[in-house]
C-alpha cells in the first residue's frame, strides 16, 4: 500500500534501504499476523505510529508470535489490533516476556487476578506487559510496605488505574504522603480510587481538601465525628472537573483558583514532598 509504506518511510528513511520486497513482507506480518485484515487497516495504523513498520521489518517473526501470543490471551484479531494501536512496542515483545508479565497479572506473587480479569486489564492498558519486573514489584512494595494496604487492595489500586505502574516513586510517595497525613484518608480508601495516586498534589489533591474543610454549612453535611476534609469520598473530591467540584461543594471557581494560587497550598506541597524525599514511606507519612 503506498500511503502505509511512504507513511513509514517519512518516519524512518532508513527504510528505504531495505527493498520493496522486504518493506512488503513487512506489511504482511501487520496486516495477516497482526490481525490488521486489509492494507487500509495497515495505512491507517502507520499513519499514526509510522515506527511499527520498521519493528517488523527487523523483527518479523517477533511480531508474528507476540501477535499469536496477544490472540490466544486477549481475546482473538480485535485484541491484537487494540494492543497496535495502544502501545505498539508491545508487539515487538519476546513471547517469553509477554510470559513473564502474564504471570505477574495472574500468579500468587503478582497481582493474583483471575485471567479473564487479566485479560481485560492487559488488554486496556498493554504497557503493562512491557515493564520490566523491578519496576511491577516496587510498586506492588510502595502499595503494600509503604502505604499499608493489603495484597488485594493493592491488585484493586492497579487495577482501578494502570498506568500507575508506570509513574515515579517519589510522585506515589509524595501524594500518598499528604493523602493518608493531612488528607486524613486510609489505604483502604485510596484503594478503591486509585486515580488520587495519579493526581496532580498543586492543581488537584491539596487546593480541593482545603477547600472542602473551608466549605462548613455551605457543602454537604459530614458524618457525626468526621473531620470536614473528609466529608466527601476521593470520587467526589476529585471530580473530573473543577466546575463539577465547585457545585458540589458549594463554592465558585475563584474561590478554588485563589486557593490553588495561595501559600497554603505551596506550603502543603512541599511538606509532602519532604517526606517523600526521605525515602521509602514505611507507614510514616508525617510532615
Amino acid at each position: 500500500d503506498p500511503t502505509a509504506r511512504s507513511a513509514a518511510v517519512r518516519a524512518a528513511p532508513g527504510l528505504l534501504l531495505a527493498g520493496g520486497a522486504r518493506l512488503d513482507a513487512a506489511l504482511a506480518v501487520l496486516r495477516d499476523d497482526a490481525g490488521l485484515a486489509t492494507n487500509e487497516a495497515v495505512s491507517a495504523l502507520l499513519c499514526k505510529r509510522p515506527l511499527l513498520l520498521r519493528g517488523a521489518l527487523g523483527a518479523t517473526p517477533t511480531v508474528a508470535a507476540a501477535s499469536a501470543w496477544l490472540s490466544a490471551r486477549l481475546g482473538g484479531r480485535v485484541a491484537v489490533v487494540a494492543v497496535a494501536h495502544r502501545a505498539p512496542a508491545v508487539l515487538h515483545l519476546s513471547t517469553e516476556k509477554l510470559d513473564d508479565a502474564w504471570e505477574w497479572l495472574v500468579g500468587a506473587a503478582g497481582l493474583a487476578l483471575p485471567p479473564d480479569r487479566a485479560a481485560r486489564v492487559a488488554a486496556g492498558c498493554p504497557s503493562l506487559l512491557g515493564l520490566t519486573p523491578a519496576n511491577r514489584d516496587s510498586k506492588i512494595a510502595f502499595l503494600t510496605d509503604e502505604i499499608g494496604m493489603t495484597r488485594d487492595q493493592a491488585a484493586a489500586t492497579i487495577c482501578g488505574m494502570p498506568t500507575l505502574v508506570g509513574l515515579a516513586l517519589p510522585s506515589l510517595r509524595a501524594r500518598a504522603a499528604f493523602l493518608l497525613g493531612a488528607g486524613g484518608r486510609t489505604p483502604a480508601e485510596v484503594s478503591t480510587f486509585a486515580p488520587a495516586l495519579a493526581s496532580s498534589l498543586a492543581g488537584r489533591l491539596v487546593p480541593r481538601l482545603i477547600v472542602a474543610a473551608r466549605a462548613g454549612p455551605r457543602a454537604p453535611p459530614a458524618g457525626r465525628g468526621r473531620p470536614p476534609s473528609a466529608r466527601l469520598s476521593l470520587s467526589s473530591l476529585l471530580a473530573p472537573t473543577d466546575t463539577i467540584f465547585c457545585e458540589r461543594m458549594r463554592v465558585s471557581l475563584e474561590e478554588l483558583e485563589a486557593v490553588r494560587r495561595s501559600d497554603e497550598v505551596a506550603a502543603a506541597v512541599r511538606a509532602a514532598e519532604a517526606v517523600a524525599a526521605r525515602g521509602p514511606l514505611n507507614g510514616d507519612w508525617a510532615h
